[in-house]
Protein backbone atom coordinates (compact mmCIF):
# COMPACT_ATOMS: atom_id res chain seq x y z
CA UNK A 1 0.00 0.00 0.00
CA UNK A 2 1.47 3.54 -1.66
CA UNK A 3 2.45 6.04 1.20
CA UNK A 4 -1.30 8.35 -0.50
CA UNK A 5 -3.21 5.26 0.25
CA UNK A 6 -2.60 4.74 3.70
CA UNK A 7 -3.27 8.21 4.31
CA UNK A 8 -6.54 8.56 2.42
CA UNK A 9 -7.62 5.27 4.24
CA UNK A 10 -6.08 6.70 7.75
CA UNK A 11 -8.43 9.73 7.27
CA UNK A 12 -11.52 7.72 6.20
CA UNK A 13 -10.91 5.78 9.38
CA UNK A 14 -10.75 8.72 11.61
CA UNK A 15 -13.96 10.61 9.86
CA UNK A 16 -15.74 7.42 10.00
CA UNK A 17 -15.05 7.02 13.90
CA UNK A 18 -15.89 10.53 13.84
CA UNK A 19 -19.31 9.94 12.80
CA UNK A 20 -19.64 6.67 14.66
CA UNK A 21 -19.08 8.88 18.00
CA UNK A 22 -21.45 11.51 16.90
CA UNK A 23 -24.36 9.32 16.13
CA UNK A 24 -23.93 7.04 19.35
CA UNK A 25 -27.09 7.18 21.41
CA UNK A 26 -29.14 8.78 19.31
CA UNK A 27 -32.67 8.42 18.69
CA UNK A 28 -35.00 8.98 16.51
CA UNK A 29 -38.34 10.09 16.91
CA UNK A 30 -41.70 10.82 16.00
CA UNK A 31 -44.68 13.34 16.94
CA UNK A 32 -47.69 14.48 16.21
CA UNK A 33 -48.72 18.38 16.92
CA UNK A 34 -51.61 20.55 17.64
CA UNK A 35 -50.66 24.33 16.89
CA UNK A 36 -52.80 27.45 17.54
CA UNK A 37 -51.72 30.31 14.93
CA UNK A 38 -51.68 34.19 16.24
CA UNK A 39 -52.22 33.98 19.98
CA UNK A 40 -53.71 37.30 21.17
CA UNK A 41 -53.44 38.88 17.84
CA UNK A 42 -57.29 37.81 16.97
CA UNK A 43 -61.05 38.30 18.23
CA UNK A 44 -64.58 36.95 17.40
CA UNK A 45 -65.91 39.25 19.81
CA UNK A 46 -68.30 42.24 18.82
CA UNK A 47 -66.21 44.88 21.30
CA UNK A 48 -63.13 43.94 18.62
CA UNK A 49 -60.87 42.38 21.81
CA UNK A 50 -58.27 39.77 21.20
CA UNK A 51 -58.43 36.85 22.73
CA UNK A 52 -55.54 34.77 23.74
CA UNK A 53 -56.16 32.09 21.76
CA UNK A 54 -55.74 32.11 17.67
CA UNK A 55 -58.45 31.37 15.33
CA UNK A 56 -56.44 28.33 13.45
CA UNK A 57 -55.54 24.91 14.24
CA UNK A 58 -53.29 22.71 12.55
CA UNK A 59 -51.67 19.16 12.86
CA UNK A 60 -48.08 18.90 12.06
CA UNK A 61 -46.60 15.92 12.11
CA UNK A 62 -42.70 15.48 12.87
CA UNK A 63 -39.60 13.49 12.33
CA UNK A 64 -36.47 14.44 14.37
CA UNK A 65 -33.06 12.81 15.56
CA UNK A 66 -32.44 13.58 19.24
CA UNK A 67 -28.39 13.78 19.21
CA UNK A 68 -26.62 13.97 22.65
CA UNK A 69 -25.08 17.31 23.39
CA UNK A 70 -22.57 18.09 26.25
CA UNK A 71 -23.29 16.63 30.00
CA UNK A 72 -24.09 19.05 32.54
CA UNK A 73 -22.79 17.83 35.37
CA UNK A 74 -23.57 20.73 37.68
CA UNK A 75 -26.74 21.11 36.87
CA UNK A 76 -27.06 16.93 37.46
CA UNK A 77 -28.91 16.65 33.60
CA UNK A 78 -27.68 15.93 30.05
CA UNK A 79 -28.42 18.29 27.23
CA UNK A 80 -29.86 17.20 23.78
CA UNK A 81 -29.80 18.56 20.07
CA UNK A 82 -33.26 17.22 18.45
CA UNK A 83 -33.09 18.88 14.94
CA UNK A 84 -36.75 18.02 13.19
CA UNK A 85 -38.54 18.71 9.87
CA UNK A 86 -42.37 18.99 10.02
CA UNK A 87 -45.11 19.34 7.75
CA UNK A 88 -48.95 19.48 7.56
CA UNK A 89 -50.05 16.28 5.73
CA UNK A 90 -53.60 17.20 6.10
CA UNK A 91 -53.77 21.25 5.06
CA UNK A 92 -56.07 22.90 6.79
CA UNK A 93 -58.94 25.34 4.78
CA UNK A 94 -59.66 29.11 5.27
CA UNK A 95 -63.01 30.18 6.84
CA UNK A 96 -64.07 30.86 3.19
CA UNK A 97 -62.93 27.34 1.91
CA UNK A 98 -61.13 29.23 -0.67
CA UNK A 99 -57.47 27.71 0.25
CA UNK A 100 -55.46 25.70 1.74
CA UNK A 101 -53.02 26.11 3.94
CA UNK A 102 -49.69 23.84 4.32
CA UNK A 103 -46.95 24.26 6.83
CA UNK A 104 -42.97 23.30 6.61
CA UNK A 105 -41.11 23.99 9.91
CA UNK A 106 -37.54 23.00 9.87
CA UNK A 107 -36.44 23.12 14.16
CA UNK A 108 -33.54 23.11 15.95
CA UNK A 109 -34.17 22.66 19.62
CA UNK A 110 -31.56 22.54 22.29
CA UNK A 111 -33.31 20.63 25.32
CA UNK A 112 -31.91 20.71 28.75
CA UNK A 113 -33.23 18.08 31.71
CA UNK A 114 -34.90 19.83 35.17
CA UNK A 115 -33.72 17.38 37.83
CA UNK A 116 -34.53 14.01 38.08
CA UNK A 117 -38.41 14.24 37.74
CA UNK A 118 -38.73 13.50 33.76
CA UNK A 119 -38.88 17.48 33.27
CA UNK A 120 -37.19 19.46 30.37
CA UNK A 121 -36.68 22.67 29.11
CA UNK A 122 -36.36 23.64 25.32
CA UNK A 123 -34.66 27.03 23.12
CA UNK A 124 -34.18 27.20 20.03
CA UNK A 125 -35.25 28.40 16.41
CA UNK A 126 -37.29 27.22 13.63
CA UNK A 127 -37.79 28.08 9.56
CA UNK A 128 -41.49 28.20 8.92
CA UNK A 129 -42.52 28.33 5.30
CA UNK A 130 -46.70 28.77 4.61
CA UNK A 131 -48.21 28.21 1.84
CA UNK A 132 -51.72 29.21 0.85
CA UNK A 133 -53.01 27.25 -2.09
CA UNK A 134 -56.36 28.48 -3.86
CA UNK A 135 -58.75 26.10 -5.00
CA UNK A 136 -60.30 27.98 -7.85
CA UNK A 137 -64.06 27.20 -8.83
CA UNK A 138 -66.46 29.31 -8.29
CA UNK A 139 -68.90 30.20 -5.19
CA UNK A 140 -72.26 31.04 -4.96
CA UNK A 141 -73.19 33.55 -2.60
CA UNK A 142 -75.99 36.30 -2.01
CA UNK A 143 -75.44 39.55 -3.25
CA UNK A 144 -78.48 42.14 -2.34
CA UNK A 145 -80.89 39.45 -2.36
CA UNK A 146 -79.76 37.68 -5.31
CA UNK A 147 -77.45 34.37 -6.17
CA UNK A 148 -74.17 35.80 -7.48
CA UNK A 149 -71.23 33.87 -8.76
CA UNK A 150 -67.59 34.89 -7.57
CA UNK A 151 -64.47 33.09 -9.03
CA UNK A 152 -62.24 31.75 -6.33
CA UNK A 153 -58.33 32.43 -6.88
CA UNK A 154 -56.00 29.56 -8.12
CA UNK A 155 -52.88 30.07 -7.35
CA UNK A 156 -50.50 29.44 -4.56
CA UNK A 157 -48.61 32.31 -2.15
CA UNK A 158 -45.65 31.49 0.23
CA UNK A 159 -44.32 33.10 3.51
CA UNK A 160 -41.46 32.21 5.05
CA UNK A 161 -40.40 33.35 8.66
CA UNK A 162 -37.93 32.39 11.02
CA UNK A 163 -39.10 31.95 14.90
CA UNK A 164 -37.69 32.21 18.23
CA UNK A 165 -38.82 28.80 20.49
CA UNK A 166 -39.33 27.99 24.32
CA UNK A 167 -40.87 25.13 25.55
CA UNK A 168 -41.29 22.33 28.33
CA UNK A 169 -41.78 19.11 28.36
CA UNK A 170 -42.71 15.97 30.35
CA UNK A 171 -41.08 12.65 29.86
CA UNK A 172 -42.50 9.35 30.53
CA UNK A 173 -40.43 6.59 28.17
CA UNK A 174 -40.50 6.08 25.66
CA UNK A 175 -43.08 9.43 25.35
CA UNK A 176 -43.36 12.72 25.87
CA UNK A 177 -45.69 15.40 25.86
CA UNK A 178 -44.31 19.32 25.70
CA UNK A 179 -46.08 22.82 25.10
CA UNK A 180 -44.19 25.16 22.65
CA UNK A 181 -44.29 28.63 22.07
CA UNK A 182 -42.82 29.67 18.50
CA UNK A 183 -42.25 33.49 18.84
CA UNK A 184 -42.71 35.51 15.41
CA UNK A 185 -40.91 39.26 14.95
CA UNK A 186 -40.15 38.73 18.58
CA UNK A 187 -38.44 42.46 18.57
CA UNK A 188 -41.06 44.18 16.71
CA UNK A 189 -44.18 45.31 18.27
CA UNK A 190 -46.02 43.62 15.82
CA UNK A 191 -44.82 40.07 16.94
CA UNK A 192 -47.17 37.20 17.08
CA UNK A 193 -46.94 33.51 18.69
CA UNK A 194 -47.86 30.37 17.92
CA UNK A 195 -48.51 27.75 20.89
CA UNK A 196 -47.73 24.05 19.88
CA UNK A 197 -49.18 21.08 22.13
CA UNK A 198 -46.93 17.71 20.72
CA UNK A 199 -46.79 14.25 21.64
CA UNK A 200 -43.54 12.51 21.05
CA UNK A 201 -42.93 8.76 20.33
CA UNK A 202 -38.99 8.29 20.44
CA UNK A 203 -37.64 5.08 18.66
CA UNK A 204 -34.66 2.84 20.06
CA UNK A 205 -31.10 4.93 20.85
CA UNK A 206 -28.74 4.12 18.12
CA UNK A 207 -25.86 1.91 18.89
CA UNK A 208 -22.91 2.12 16.38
Amino acid sequence: MSTHTRSLFLAALLVSNSCYAFFEGSRMYTSLGIMNENLTRTTDKPNGKAGFLGSALDYPIFFGLELPAVADATAGGEAVWAPRIGYTFLPRKTADNAAKVEYLILSLPYIKKLGSMGFDYMIGTSYFRQTYKGTGGTVSSSNGGSAATYYQGDYDQVASYMTVDFGLGYNFAPYKVSSELFVLSPLSDKRSYNLLINFTYFWESTSL
